[in-house]
């Protein structure tokens, strides 16, 4: 039977002295891993309950066997290895979960502060998610969905919350190549439920699925980039839903629907 191949391997680390090991250089198994190395420094701290490390090895962290490393690094078994350990960042525990019936395609809390305290905003504390399912779900600071819309038809690709500047405006970016804007309403009466959103305008001009968003800091104008290639300019708060294309088609498109065409086609163009 092949003898195990041995490394010396020499533990350094910078944590405080009550978790350091003698840097005097030790034999181990060529093929130990983190877990294994892992095991040692237990071992030789004698620490209960154990602590999961995780090692470097010229700054770079150990993620197969050591002798596996050596070969890939071109170095010498026969040399010793100097290896620092490092507390494992295990991970987050789990408090909740936000089950959605398709894929998430775009999360935005960029207005959640995670306060519990009332405020007068109806996007305080309200984060976005969006869904392949089509719907706009609001969500509160404890990860509870406070209310659902069917917002795009064939899935909801983005959603962004518009500066705090526009007040409690949101736009979303669909598959069905359209980008609508929103607007929080607080509950009516004593009701605890959260906010609810209302439709203000839908934005037509993309031949494909919307993919991203990205308003100004002023939040008065929304881009839109789309699979077509193209990248549009919208001016948020423009009606250019489908009553104005009613009217375009009918030969009385107002002026202000023109304009925005007019800035849409001239950013595809420079696209």
């Amino acid at each position: 039977m092949a003898e195990e191949t041995q490394v010396l391997v020499k533990f350094i680390t910078k944590l405080p002295a009550h978790l350091r090991v003698p840097e005097t250089p030790v034999a181990v198994p060529a093929t130990l891993k983190r877990y294994g190395l892992s095991q040692i420094i237990n071992h030789l701290l004698a620490l209960d309950p154990p602590r999961p490390f995780d090692f470097l090895v010229d700054g770079e962290l150990l993620r197969r066997s050591l002798e596996q490393h050596l070969l890939g690094h071109n170095m010498s078994a026969e040399s010793t290895l100097e290896v620092e350990y490092v507390p494992a960042v295990v991970p987050p525990p789990h408090k909740n979960s936000t089950p959605h019936d398709d894929w998430v395609s775009s999360v935005d809390a960029s207005r959640c502060s995670g306060s519990t305290s009332p405020s007068t905003s109806s996007s305080s504390d309200v984060i976005l998610s969006g869904s392949y399912d089509g719907l706009l779900r609001l969500w509160n600071a404890n990860l509870e969905c406070t209310a659902s819309v069917a917002a795009h038809e064939g899935g909801v690709n983005c959603v962004r919350f518009l500066p705090q500047s526009q007040g409690d405006l949101l736009v979303t970016a669909g598959k069905d190549l359209q980008v609508k804007m929103w607007r929080l309403e607080a509950p009516q009466g004593s009701s605890p439920s959260g906010p609810r959103c209302r439709l203000v305008a839908s934005y037509r001009g993309h031949g494909d699925a919307v993919e991203g968003l990205a308003a100004s800091p002023s939040g008065q104008r929304v881009a839109s980039c789309g699979w077509d290639g193209r990248v549009l300019i919208w001016e948020a708060g423009r009606q250019v839903a489908e009553a104005a294309e009613a009217e375009a088609a009918a030969g009385g498109a107002s002026e202000g629907s023109k304009k925005k065409r007019r800035v849409g086609s001239a950013a595809a163009e420079g696209a």
